[in-house]
Protein backbone atom coordinates (compact mmCIF):
# COMPACT_ATOMS: atom_id res chain seq x y z
CA UNK A 1 0.00 0.00 0.00
CA UNK A 2 1.11 3.80 -0.88
CA UNK A 3 2.14 5.57 2.26
CA UNK A 4 0.81 8.77 1.85
CA UNK A 5 3.46 11.91 2.42
CA UNK A 6 1.70 14.87 4.43
CA UNK A 7 3.94 18.22 5.60
CA UNK A 8 2.35 20.77 8.20
CA UNK A 9 4.56 23.59 6.39
CA UNK A 10 6.52 24.40 3.66
CA UNK A 11 7.90 27.76 2.29
CA UNK A 12 9.39 29.04 -0.77
CA UNK A 13 12.07 32.05 -1.00
CA UNK A 14 10.63 34.33 -3.64
CA UNK A 15 13.24 36.54 -3.84
CA UNK A 16 15.89 37.67 -1.92
CA UNK A 17 15.68 41.24 -2.72
CA UNK A 18 14.21 43.74 0.24
CA UNK A 19 12.91 47.12 1.25
CA UNK A 20 14.78 46.71 4.61
CA UNK A 21 18.24 45.67 5.73
CA UNK A 22 18.00 43.77 9.47
CA UNK A 23 20.24 42.89 10.87
CA UNK A 24 18.76 39.93 11.67
CA UNK A 25 16.65 38.40 9.59
CA UNK A 26 15.89 35.11 9.41
CA UNK A 27 16.25 34.76 6.20
CA UNK A 28 19.67 36.24 5.46
CA UNK A 29 18.15 38.82 2.89
CA UNK A 30 20.75 41.58 3.46
CA UNK A 31 23.59 39.33 3.11
CA UNK A 32 22.53 37.41 0.03
CA UNK A 33 25.22 39.06 -3.22
CA UNK A 34 23.50 39.54 -5.54
CA UNK A 35 20.29 40.12 -4.28
CA UNK A 36 18.12 38.55 -6.73
CA UNK A 37 14.43 37.39 -8.05
CA UNK A 38 13.39 34.04 -8.76
CA UNK A 39 12.48 33.71 -12.18
CA UNK A 40 9.36 32.20 -13.10
CA UNK A 41 10.81 29.05 -14.97
CA UNK A 42 12.33 27.99 -11.66
CA UNK A 43 9.37 28.27 -9.51
CA UNK A 44 7.17 26.40 -11.96
CA UNK A 45 9.84 23.38 -11.68
CA UNK A 46 10.20 24.12 -8.28
CA UNK A 47 6.15 23.55 -7.39
CA UNK A 48 6.02 20.46 -10.47
CA UNK A 49 8.85 18.81 -8.46
CA UNK A 50 7.97 19.56 -4.87
CA UNK A 51 3.63 18.75 -5.67
CA UNK A 52 4.74 15.56 -7.38
CA UNK A 53 6.69 13.96 -4.04
CA UNK A 54 3.84 14.93 -1.58
CA UNK A 55 -0.02 13.86 -1.42
CA UNK A 56 -0.72 17.48 0.50
CA UNK A 57 0.77 20.04 2.49
CA UNK A 58 -1.44 22.24 5.07
CA UNK A 59 0.23 25.80 4.74
CA UNK A 60 2.35 26.70 1.87
CA UNK A 61 3.95 30.21 2.29
CA UNK A 62 5.40 32.71 -0.01
CA UNK A 63 8.45 34.29 1.63
CA UNK A 64 11.36 36.76 1.01
CA UNK A 65 12.73 39.09 1.39
CA UNK A 66 9.95 41.19 0.21
CA UNK A 67 7.66 39.45 -1.94
CA UNK A 68 5.86 42.16 -2.83
CA UNK A 69 8.88 43.46 -4.31
CA UNK A 70 8.56 40.46 -7.34
CA UNK A 71 6.89 42.01 -10.60
CA UNK A 72 5.56 38.73 -11.42
CA UNK A 73 4.05 38.18 -8.12
CA UNK A 74 0.44 37.31 -9.41
CA UNK A 75 1.77 34.58 -11.84
CA UNK A 76 3.84 32.84 -9.34
CA UNK A 77 0.43 32.76 -7.27
CA UNK A 78 -1.74 31.32 -10.23
CA UNK A 79 1.19 28.77 -10.74
CA UNK A 80 0.99 27.68 -7.26
CA UNK A 81 -3.02 27.65 -7.15
CA UNK A 82 -2.61 24.89 -10.12
CA UNK A 83 -1.92 22.49 -6.87
CA UNK A 84 -4.61 24.07 -4.55
CA UNK A 85 -6.35 20.60 -4.04
CA UNK A 86 -3.28 19.36 -2.35
CA UNK A 87 -3.09 22.41 0.04
CA UNK A 88 -5.14 21.88 3.00
CA UNK A 89 -5.38 25.13 4.60
CA UNK A 90 -3.68 28.22 3.32
CA UNK A 91 -1.67 30.16 0.98
CA UNK A 92 0.21 32.61 2.95
CA UNK A 93 2.33 35.12 2.48
CA UNK A 94 4.52 37.17 4.77
CA UNK A 95 5.02 41.52 3.84
CA UNK A 96 7.26 43.88 5.44
CA UNK A 97 3.96 46.75 5.25
CA UNK A 98 6.60 48.99 3.14
CA UNK A 99 4.89 48.53 0.05
CA UNK A 100 1.42 48.49 -1.12
CA UNK A 101 -1.00 46.06 -1.96
CA UNK A 102 -1.40 46.32 -5.84
CA UNK A 103 -5.08 45.84 -7.50
CA UNK A 104 -3.99 42.76 -9.69
CA UNK A 105 -2.44 41.60 -6.43
CA UNK A 106 -5.97 42.18 -4.49
CA UNK A 107 -8.00 41.01 -7.31
CA UNK A 108 -6.52 37.42 -7.23
CA UNK A 109 -6.04 36.96 -3.71
CA UNK A 110 -9.89 38.17 -3.35
CA UNK A 111 -10.69 35.37 -6.27
CA UNK A 112 -8.83 32.85 -3.83
CA UNK A 113 -9.95 34.10 -0.32
CA UNK A 114 -11.15 31.00 0.84
CA UNK A 115 -7.19 29.79 1.01
CA UNK A 116 -5.20 33.21 1.29
CA UNK A 117 -3.63 34.43 4.14
CA UNK A 118 -1.91 37.65 4.60
CA UNK A 119 1.02 38.05 7.18
CA UNK A 120 1.57 41.79 7.76
CA UNK A 121 4.75 42.36 10.09
CA UNK A 122 4.34 45.45 12.23
CA UNK A 123 8.05 47.09 13.12
CA UNK A 124 7.33 50.49 13.58
CA UNK A 125 9.53 53.11 14.28
CA UNK A 126 8.39 53.91 10.36
CA UNK A 127 9.68 50.81 9.18
CA UNK A 128 6.32 49.91 7.99
CA UNK A 129 4.45 52.71 6.80
CA UNK A 130 2.10 50.92 4.50
CA UNK A 131 0.73 48.97 7.09
CA UNK A 132 -2.49 50.66 7.90
CA UNK A 133 -3.35 51.13 4.29
CA UNK A 134 -2.72 47.24 3.38
CA UNK A 135 -4.96 46.47 6.11
CA UNK A 136 -7.88 48.78 5.19
CA UNK A 137 -7.18 47.32 1.57
CA UNK A 138 -7.82 43.70 3.02
CA UNK A 139 -10.44 44.17 4.80
CA UNK A 140 -12.51 45.55 1.88
CA UNK A 141 -12.32 42.64 0.05
CA UNK A 142 -12.53 40.57 3.37
CA UNK A 143 -9.35 38.54 2.96
CA UNK A 144 -7.83 36.90 6.03
CA UNK A 145 -4.46 38.58 7.38
CA UNK A 146 -2.68 38.37 10.11
CA UNK A 147 -0.62 41.01 12.11
CA UNK A 148 3.00 40.49 13.99
CA UNK A 149 3.37 43.29 15.79
CA UNK A 150 7.35 43.96 16.26
CA UNK A 151 7.01 47.42 18.24
CA UNK A 152 6.69 48.47 21.80
CA UNK A 153 6.33 46.23 24.58
CA UNK A 154 4.04 43.53 23.37
CA UNK A 155 6.51 42.04 20.48
CA UNK A 156 5.77 38.63 18.86
CA UNK A 157 7.05 36.13 20.19
CA UNK A 158 9.18 38.65 22.32
CA UNK A 159 11.59 39.64 19.87
CA UNK A 160 13.93 38.24 17.20
CA UNK A 161 16.87 35.43 17.76
CA UNK A 162 20.14 36.51 17.06
CA UNK A 163 21.51 33.36 14.44
CA UNK A 164 24.45 35.77 13.28
CA UNK A 165 27.34 33.38 14.61
CA UNK A 166 27.61 30.00 12.64
CA UNK A 167 30.20 28.50 14.98
CA UNK A 168 29.69 25.10 16.29
CA UNK A 169 27.80 25.07 19.55
CA UNK A 170 26.98 21.51 20.48
CA UNK A 171 29.55 18.77 20.23
CA UNK A 172 28.08 15.72 20.26
CA UNK A 173 24.67 14.43 18.44
CA UNK A 174 22.67 13.42 21.74
CA UNK A 175 23.51 17.37 23.07
CA UNK A 176 22.52 18.44 18.97
CA UNK A 177 19.47 16.18 19.32
CA UNK A 178 18.77 17.36 23.03
CA UNK A 179 18.66 21.33 21.45
CA UNK A 180 16.78 20.53 18.66
CA UNK A 181 13.75 19.15 20.64
CA UNK A 182 13.10 22.53 22.41
CA UNK A 183 13.12 24.34 18.56
CA UNK A 184 9.69 25.25 17.46
CA UNK A 185 10.49 25.20 13.67
CA UNK A 186 11.87 21.62 13.93
CA UNK A 187 9.68 20.33 16.02
CA UNK A 188 6.95 22.03 14.25
CA UNK A 189 9.00 20.36 10.26
CA UNK A 190 8.96 23.77 8.89
CA UNK A 191 10.23 23.14 5.97
CA UNK A 192 11.74 25.84 3.33
CA UNK A 193 12.93 25.60 -0.51
CA UNK A 194 15.41 27.76 -1.81
CA UNK A 195 17.71 27.33 -5.04
CA UNK A 196 16.10 24.18 -5.46
CA UNK A 197 16.55 22.61 -2.68
CA UNK A 198 14.42 21.55 0.80
CA UNK A 199 15.67 22.58 3.35
CA UNK A 200 14.58 21.92 7.58
CA UNK A 201 15.11 25.76 7.90
CA UNK A 202 16.38 29.18 6.23
CA UNK A 203 19.40 28.55 8.58
CA UNK A 204 20.15 25.01 7.82
CA UNK A 205 20.22 26.54 3.49
CA UNK A 206 22.14 29.18 4.57
CA UNK A 207 24.92 27.31 6.24
CA UNK A 208 25.17 25.04 2.90
CA UNK A 209 24.61 27.79 0.42
CA UNK A 210 28.10 29.56 2.06
CA UNK A 211 29.86 26.29 2.78
CA UNK A 212 29.38 26.51 6.23
CA UNK A 213 28.12 23.02 6.34
CA UNK A 214 28.01 19.96 4.08
CA UNK A 215 25.80 18.89 2.25
CA UNK A 216 24.47 15.49 3.57
CA UNK A 217 22.17 12.51 2.36
CA UNK A 218 18.76 13.01 3.57
CA UNK A 219 19.05 16.42 5.40
CA UNK A 220 18.28 18.22 2.17
CA UNK A 221 15.71 17.42 -1.24
CA UNK A 222 17.57 18.13 -4.67
CA UNK A 223 14.34 19.39 -6.02
CA UNK A 224 15.34 19.90 -9.69
CA UNK A 225 17.69 17.15 -10.28
CA UNK A 226 15.89 15.18 -12.65
CA UNK A 227 18.40 11.98 -12.33
CA UNK A 228 17.01 11.30 -9.16
CA UNK A 229 13.53 9.80 -9.15
CA UNK A 230 10.29 10.60 -7.41
CA UNK A 231 10.57 7.96 -5.40
CA UNK A 232 14.46 8.74 -4.00
CA UNK A 233 13.77 12.09 -3.54
CA UNK A 234 10.38 11.45 -1.23
CA UNK A 235 12.67 9.16 0.79
CA UNK A 236 15.12 11.76 1.06
CA UNK A 237 11.75 13.95 2.35
CA UNK A 238 10.90 11.27 4.99
CA UNK A 239 14.31 11.23 6.21
CA UNK A 240 14.39 14.78 6.88
CA UNK A 241 11.05 14.51 8.83
CA UNK A 242 12.41 11.69 10.85
CA UNK A 243 15.75 13.16 11.75
CA UNK A 244 15.88 15.33 15.39
CA UNK A 245 18.51 17.13 13.90
CA UNK A 246 20.78 17.89 11.66
CA UNK A 247 24.16 19.02 11.02
CA UNK A 248 23.02 22.35 10.90
CA UNK A 249 21.98 22.14 14.21
CA UNK A 250 24.75 21.74 15.72
CA UNK A 251 26.13 25.48 15.10
CA UNK A 252 22.48 26.82 16.23
CA UNK A 253 20.92 28.02 19.82
CA UNK A 254 17.28 26.49 18.23
CA UNK A 255 14.22 28.79 17.63
CA UNK A 256 12.90 28.61 21.52
CA UNK A 257 11.40 30.14 24.26
CA UNK A 258 14.42 30.37 26.45
CA UNK A 259 16.57 32.65 24.36
CA UNK A 260 17.67 35.87 24.60
CA UNK A 261 15.24 38.41 22.87
CA UNK A 262 16.22 41.26 20.82
CA UNK A 263 14.56 43.98 19.36
CA UNK A 264 13.41 43.63 16.21
CA UNK A 265 14.56 45.07 12.65
CA UNK A 266 17.15 46.61 13.89
CA UNK A 267 18.75 48.04 10.05
CA UNK A 268 22.17 47.46 9.13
Amino acid sequence: MKQELHLKRMAILITSKCTLKCKLCLSYSPYYEPQRHADLDYLERAFKSFFSMVDSVDIFTLSGGEPLMHPHLVDIYKMLFLYENQINKSVDMVINSTLLLKDDLLDFLELKKDKIKIILSDYGNGLSPKIDENIELLKKRNIVYRISRFNGDNLYYDGWIDFTDHSIKWNTVEERDSNASKCMQRVGKYFIINEGEIHCCSRGFWRSYNNIIPMIKGEYVDLLNDDISVEEKQKDLRTMISLPSSESCSRCPGFSNDLPRHYPAEQL
